[in-house]
């Protein structure tokens, strides 16, 4: 009665808690148990899958629910384990070593480590593993290393998990079928510099032992690789050190510029790259010939030579999209050896940037944390905006968690900056066709965000690639295994014991690596499924922000009570005249004057007063702007028909002609507003009425 390695057991009856007892008090076990067992409302503190796969080959690991440890703690007597705890049972051999009972806790590394202990050879071991840290092969050391023995990835996984570890390490696998890994380490070493920390493992027994010493998460094999960080939070977030997948040599090329610029950016976050100027390097200028996504760009300098510019050491986290443009000129410190030239010295600062936006100027920003009531936006690295709910959707009630997600780009109206790493932002009262101001990074530069773009979720090409071709390969390499397996049965007979153990273990190891394979492929559709869901998901929080942010627009109650007049059209020239009085500036009042012989036509009023989709502020707006002479952008005469050089929409009054002319409201729709008007020879005005895009009527 034994689980499968990696997989937690579970007792499910009676006599599975009685048999489980008596495995417990077998005399010839010689691996360690390991207990769960649940409280009396049935929960676990304890993640018996996770400790499971952390112990893989090494232990046994049993889920038993509070109603049979009765039934099992009769057969184990003093030894017993009851509550939300685990028992940790060393093999009866080494009599000298009794049952732990760890509590939840205590934590489930507290598990793991003890059952290690309890691991037969473990002290002997441990003697090797200190024996093998020889001056000649130290834990921690630039360029190279080739992972072989079991002692070495003990090493490794030390270092990975030392807190004190100040440099990031880079780890590739080779892939399960394959000798040499499709990403190419030594390019790595060469591309990142001396700086580069890189190690080397063939996927197999090796990468199973590295995976059992991290969490599951966080291993690395099957010819991926992986950058683990300084500090230890991608221990418990694998998420911030991604893994870099690669399946063939197109991939291994992809995957390794990855993992440089993963390598590249911790070194630089950690101090070991820095933008100090030595003796060796020198001033130089040029202009861009080309942007290589996501992190470089390739520079003609003005002697003729070429370099490069690496994103993650000017400015860490950005791509160089948001840097740079092509024929964009840059100066900077050269290194002569790596050939990148250093052009943070370049940078704006965030009081330049604050000082060159007017107070009500529209900023993008991206969104940070977010909590019920409030949301951290940057305007600009290193700056935050801290905005209250508010000043969301002007409703202090609304949970902002269902309506914004971390990541996201949105439009904020910038109200002024506090200090330089701090600005002050507005979420409401922000038009959709508002043009937000442009901020760069660099002078001359592109803006460093982007709008948020509404787009289908498609499959990729990788996952196109993927399909019918992959699923063949592994039933081929199941057959095989397979077909081994049945080979071993047939020779059973005339083979010796130890010989038949061999082979089967030479077919469980072919097995176990299928099986990573598969999982490995698993967690990459399964990340690709997540990234899909979260852009989803963004999608529809901003909708329903915006609608939010409307309904609330529409629901807030006036600051003060206004009456009115009886007449539509009189109530309509005060709304015109206030609207005139609070948009325009004191200064320009006098050369943008309202005139007063405006006309009214018999429908603007009513088509006013049942408009939706579009704000009553935002029509007064654009009338205001049409009655002073201002310039609206795509203002336009109406056309008869759609037909391309339709002939304009006119009238006869009086003897004089009058062309209608549209004034959009909102954009890039068949059913945006529009503002109908009427404009005579000599410039004066009739409004005629707001309606969609598509409609034709005067």
């Amino acid at each position: 009665m034994r689980g499968i390695p990696g997989t937690p057991h579970v007792v499910g009856s009676a006599d599975e808690a009685r048999q489980l007892g008596q495995l417990i008090n077998d005399p010839q076990r010689r691996h360690p148990l390991v207990v769960i067992t649940t409280g009396k409302d049935g929960r676990s503190g304890f993640d018996a899958e996770e400790i499971a796969y952390s112990l893989r080959i090494h232990a046994d690991v049993w889920a038993v629910e509070d109603r049979w440890t009765w039934t099992l703690n009769r057969e184990l007597g003093s030894e017993s384990t009851y509550g939300d705890a685990a028992g940790v049972y060393p093999p009866k051999g080494q009599g000298r070593l009794s049952r732990e009972l760890i509590t939840a806790d205590m934590g489930a590394e507290s598990v793991v480590s003890a059952t290690r202990a309890a691991a037969p050879g473990h002290a002997q071991r441990a003697q090797r593993v200190a024996r093998s840290a020889t001056p000649e092969r130290p834990a921690s050391s630039t360029g190279l290393h080739v992972v072989e023995t079991a002692d070495h990835v003990d090493l490794l996984a030390h270092h990975l998990l030392d807190p004190a570890r100040d440099r990031p390490v880079a780890v590739i696998t080779t892939p399960s079928n394959r000798a040499e890994p499709w990403i190419d380490a030594r390019a790595i070493v060469e591309a990142v510099g001396p700086e580069a920390e890189v190690h080397l493992i063939r996927t197999g027994p090796r990468t199973f032992q590295l995976t059992s010493h991290l969490n599951r998460m966080a291993g690395v094999y099957g010819g991926a690789g992986r950058v683990y960080d300084v500090g230890q939070e991608w221990l418990s977030d694998p998420w911030r050190s991604p893994l870099r997948f690669a399946y063939d040599s197109a991939e291994g090329s992809r995957a390794g510029e990855e993992i440089v610029s993963d390598l590249i950016g911790a070194l630089a976050r950690s101090g070991h790259l820095t933008t100090q100027s030595n003796a060796s390097k020198r001033h130089v200028s040029g202009h861009v010939v080309g942007v290589v996504p996501p992190s470089r760009a390739l520079v003609h300098l003005d002697d003729g030579g070429m370099a490069t510019v690496w994103a993650e050491l000017t400015a860490p986290e950005t791509g160089a999209e948001a840097l740079l443009v092509r024929d964009m000129r840059v100066t900077g410190l050269l290194d002569p050896e790596s050939r990148r030239v250093d052009i943070s010295a370049m940078l704006q600062s965030a009081d330049d940037v604050a000082a060159s936006l007017a107070p009500g100027a529209v900023v993008l920003a991206r969104v940070g944390a977010v909590r019920r009531d409030s949301v951290t936006v940057v305007p600009f690295p290193g700056v935050q905006a801290n905005i209250p709910a508010d000043l969301v959707t002007g409703n202090d009630l609304d949970d902002l968690t269902e309506l914004m997600s971390p990541g996201e780009v949105v439009t904020a109206r910038f109200t002024g900056a506090d200090s330089a790493a701090e600005w002050s932002l507005s979420l409401i009262d922000v038009d959709d066709d508002e043009t937000p101001a442009v901020i760069t990074l660099l002078p001359s530069g592109p803006a460093w965000l982007s709008p948020a773009v509404d787009e289908p979720v498609v499959p990729t090409r990788a996952d196109a690639a993927d399909d019918g071709v992959e699923p063949q390969r592994l039933r081929a390499e199941l057959d095989k295994a397979e077909q081994r397996l049945a080979e071993l049965r047939a020779e059973s007979a005339t083979t010796s014991t130890l010989a038949r153990r061999v082979a089967e273990l030479e077919a469980e190891l072919r097995s176990r690596d299928l099986e990573v394979d598969t999982l490995h492929r698993e967690v990459r559709d399964g990340a690709r499924e997540i990234d899909k869901l979260t852009r989803q998901i963004e999608h529809e929080r901003a909708a329903k922000r915006r609608a939010v942010q409307k309904s609330n627009k529409s629901k807030a109650a006036p600051s003060a009570v206004v009456h009115g007049f009886t007449d539509p059209e009189d109530n309509m020239r005060w709304a015109i005249q206030r609207a005139w009085v609070e948009h325009t500036l004191p200064s320009d009042k006098a050369d943008w004057p309202l005139p007063e012989n405006y006309g009214i036509g018999p429908d603007f009023c009513r088509s006013v007063a049942e408009l939706q989709g579009v704000s009553h502020d935002r029509v007064l707006r654009v009338v205001v702007q049409v009655l002073a002479g201002r310039e609206v952008a795509d203002d336009h005469p109406l056309r008869s028909s759609k037909a391309g050089g339709a002939a304009a929409v006119t009238r006869e009054r009086d003897g004089v002609t009058w062309v209608c002319r549209r004034a959009p409201l909102q954009q890039s729709s068949p059913s945006a507003r529009r503002l109908s008007y009427w404009r005579g020879p000599s410039g004066q005005i009739e409004l005629s009425r707001v309606t969609v895009h598509d409609d034709l009527t005067p």
